[in-house]
This record gives C-alpha cells, sequence and structure tokens, in this order.
C-alpha cells in the first residue's frame, strides 16, 4: 500500500495535470480574463463595475475569480479570489449593501438580486478554499433569503452547504461531512416543501432535481447515508423532468437546455443505479439539441430569458429586470451545451458531439478579445457579462478534465499523513529528489 502510494505521488508530481484534449488555448483565455478582472478590482477589494459600492457587482466578479480559479487551480487566481471574498464576507456580516432579513426599504428587487449572487459566491469560495469566514457569511445571507422569500431547496441554508460541496467536488477535494449531514436533514425535514415547490413550475421541477441530484454526489463523496425518502424524490424528479421536457420548437431551448444540465447532475451519481436512467435521458436530449447548435463553423443564437442576461450586469437595475423585462427573451449562443457535453465525456462515449464541444472551444477561447456570446448593445456592461459567460465554460471544461488526477492526488495526500512519520520523511526526500531533478538541479539540464 505504502509503496504504491509512493509511486503515484512521484508520477503525480511529475505529471500534475491529465487533460483528455488540449486545453492550452482555454487556459490561456482565462488568464487574459484573469488579466481584465485584476483592473477591475481595487485594492480594497472594491469593483469598477456597475453603480459605487455595489455588493452586486463584488459579488459577480467573485464569481469570476472563483470560476477562474476552479479552472486554472493557480495562485494568482486565488489572491484575486481571497481579496474579493474578504471584501463580500465582512460587508455581509456588517449588514452593509444588503437587508438582511428584507425588514427595510432598501429596493426589494436588486436586495434579493444581491443576495443570490453573494451567497453563490461564498458557497463558490468556502466550497474551493475551506475559509470558515465564507461559510459564516453565506449561511447568514442564506438564513436572510429563507426569511424573505421562503425556504426553497436552492434559496436555503441546505442549498448553500450544497453548491459549497458541488464547487469542493469540481475542484478535486471533498465536502464537508459535517456540511453534507446538515443538508441531508434540512432536505429530508423539508421533503414536503420540495414536492410542493416543484410542483409549482417545470422550471422548479428542473432546479430540484439539479439540488438533488448534487446532495446526493456530495453525500456519497462525504460517506453519508441519504434517507430512504430524498433517494425516492431524487428518482421520481429524474422520471418527470425526463418525461415532461421537449424541444417542439426555438422557444423550448432554453428549457430543454436547462433540463439537460439537471440531468446530467442526476447522471454524475455513478454509484447509484438510476443514474444510468438520467444518462440515457440526457445523450438523447444532447443530441437534439446539437442537431440545432451551429451552421458549418456558425454558432447559433437561441432564445433565452432576458434576466439570464441581465442580472449578470450591476449597472441594469434588477427592478428593471424584473418588471420591464418579464418575459422578454434575448438571443444569445448557449454555452451551456458544450459544458455538459464535456461533462458527459467522463461518463460515456459522446463521439457524436464532440464536434459541438471543439466548435465552442474553438470561439470562446479567444486569447485577443472575447467572442460576443450576446447582442453588442444589450446590457451596459457587455464586455464583462461575456466574459463572465465565458468563463463558467471554459472553467467547467477545464475543471472536469482535471478533476480526476486532482482527487487522485488529494486521496494520496491524506493517505500520506495518516502515515508512520519515517516513511513520511522518506516521501518528503523523494519528492524533492523529483524536484530537483525537474528543475535541472540533480541533472544538470
Amino acid at each position: 500500500m505504502r509503496a504504491a502510494a509512493l509511486t503515484l505521488v512521484i508520477v503525480l508530481l511529475a505529471f500534475p495535470y491529465v487533460y483528455g484534449y488540449d486545453t492550452a488555448t482555454a487556459r490561456e483565455a482565462l488568464r487574459a480574463d484573469l488579466a481584465y478582472l485584476r483592473n477591475l478590482v481595487a485594492e480594497d477589494g472594491g469593483v469598477k463595475l456597475g453603480p459605487q459600492n455595489s455588493l452586486r457587482a463584488e459579488a459577480l466578479a467573485g464569481l469570476v475569480a472563483a470560476r477562474i480559479h476552479l479552472g486554472l487551480g493557480d495562485v494568482e487566481s486565488l489572491q484575486v479570489l481571497n481579496k474579493l471574498a474578504g471584501r463580500v464576507r465582512s460587508r455581509v456580516l456588517a449588514g452593509d449593501g444588503l437587508d438582511i432579513g428584507f425588514k427595510t426599504d432598501m429596493e426589494v428587487y436588486e436586495n434579493f438580486a444581491t443576495h443570490v449572487f453573494t451567497a453563490q459566491f461564498l458557497a463558490a469560495h468556502y466550497g474551493l478554499t475551506k475559509d470558515a469566514g465564507s461559510r459564516e457569511a453565506g449561511l447568514r445571507v442564506a438564513e436572510s433569503m429563507e426569511a424573505g422569500v421562503g425556504w426553497s431547496p436552492l434559496y436555503s441554508k441546505g442549498g448553500f452547504l450544497i453548491l459549497a460541496s458541488a464547487y469542493a467536488l469540481y475542484s478535486g477535494g471533498r465536502p464537508e461531512a459535517g456540511d453534507v449531514m446538515k443538508a441531508v436533514e434540512e432536505f429530508d425535514q423539508h421533503f414536503y416543501d420540495i414536492a410542493d415547490y416543484s410542483t409549482r413550475a417545470t422550471f422548479n421541477l428542473i432546479q430540484s432535481l439539479s439540488m438533488l441530484s448534487s446532495l446526493m454526489r456530495a453525500a456519497n463523496a462525504a460517506g453519508v447515508e441519504p434517507t430512504t425518502q430524498l433517494i425516492a424524490l431524487w428518482t421520481v424528479h429524474i422520471d418527470y423532468v425526463s418525461n415532461s421536457t421537449v424541444v417542439r420548437e426555438a422557444k423550448d431551448y432554453y428549457m430543454a437546455a436547462t433540463a439537460l444540465t439537471a440531468l446530467v447532475d442526476a447522471s454524475e451519481n455513478t454509484h447509484t443505479s438510476y443514474s444510468s436512467k438520467a444518462l440515457e435521458e440526457a445523450l438523447r436530449l444532447a443530441d437534439i439539441l446539437v442537431s440545432t447548435y451551429a451552421v458549418g463553423d456558425r454558432l447559433l443564437q437561441h432564445p433565452f430569458p432576458a434576466a439570464y442576461v441581465l442580472l449578470l450586469d450591476p449597472a441594469f437595475p434588477s427592478e428593471r429586470v424584473f418588471k420591464e423585462y418579464a418575459g422578454r427573451r434575448v438571443d444569445m449562443v448557449d454555452l451551456t451545451l458544450p459544458s455538459n457535453i464535456a461533462r458527459l465525456r467522463r461518463l460515456s462515449d459522446v463521439s457524436s458531439l464532440e464536434k459541438t464541444l471543439d466548435l465552442a472551444l474553438e470561439k470562446a477561447a479567444d486569447v485577443q478579445s472575447y467572442y460576443r456570446f450576446i447582442p453588442t448593445g444589450y446590457t451596459p456592461s457587455e464586455e464583462f457579462v461575456n466574459r463572465y459567460l465565458r468563463v463558467e465554460f471554459l472553467s467547467t471544461v477545464l475543471a472536469v478534465e482535471r478533476a480526476p488526477a486532482a482527487r487522485l492526488r488529494s486521496n494520496i495526500l491524506q493517505t500520506i499523513l495518516l502515515t508512520q512519520p519515517s516513511f513520511l520523511f522518506t516521501v518528503v526526500l523523494l519528492v524533492l529528489f523529483v524536484v530537483l531533478n525537474r528543475v535541472g538541479v540533480l541533472m544538470g539540464g
């Protein structure tokens, strides 16, 4: 056991990343996005984006930093991420920039949007770094959403912990068992609330499936046993999403693309037999969507809810999004489909779909500038929104490719830390020799 672990340590240090295909251009594009983000971040962690001192702007910039770090895993992106996280969580704990509990006369739509993105960012930071301060601040925001808009699978303390666990898993780490246990207990307690929430609208149903799937995967990774009724609820959601998703005309595309994401989330629970049902449906749906995705080397636009784009721009008032643009659509290039194809590559043969992924990567990974996924002039901060969308896509591709090696390194490190000091000393010496050899000190290279 020790000899095998030692060998793997040396091999993994010699070959830190194992990619399924060339991702160098994608990494360069993310580095360009990191340089762009650095120029937006002030010394105090504030951002030059949207209204002055906008917490929504800082949280959105933080999400970009988190996704870049998820994709690159480097020190430079971590420094920017930590600076933004320190700023955001200190403002949350001081009640600065959002109305905790929705008790004051702060504009309710902006307050809600700020809550949503702040919780998402703090969950990402906590999942990637295990920073206890971000956990505390994030749970406070989640509790505030429960008080202000009611409990739901996504906008709740359990939802926050599940999202953080998902980031930990995609970065190659492990979720905290205590967090997963709390989330399982909360979701089990709200079993009937989840069922009620899912039956109100198809989008709610899809959202619930994604959250239940992420909870199942986190529970398996953390060694936590979900309750029988939660497992049953998860399988029922797979069936309902599969049976209710149709693509008959252009307006069906967005809902189908969202359903595909939820089915891929479910498919990643490979420790369960029912994940094969989700995988079968995901592959079927992906094949349908691919048929309308591009013509030759030109990516086609599809109708998405206007809020999908406009809420990503802090310069665009949330009140206008929810009132004036409610029900409106915007034609844009979808990046969720190629993201899901990248995830499906780890689960099944997707050779018939890979041309779509390759084409999207070619268009998105423009190091010199950025590809326009949304219509020019549609939103004030269109460069930020375009970069946000491509960072989300490219980081997913890179994280999926890097996660197995990262997870193996994490498991080996945990094994080493449990061994005797003498063995650990030997490992350190051998690793030192490997590193010195790579930099040419021992061999004179």
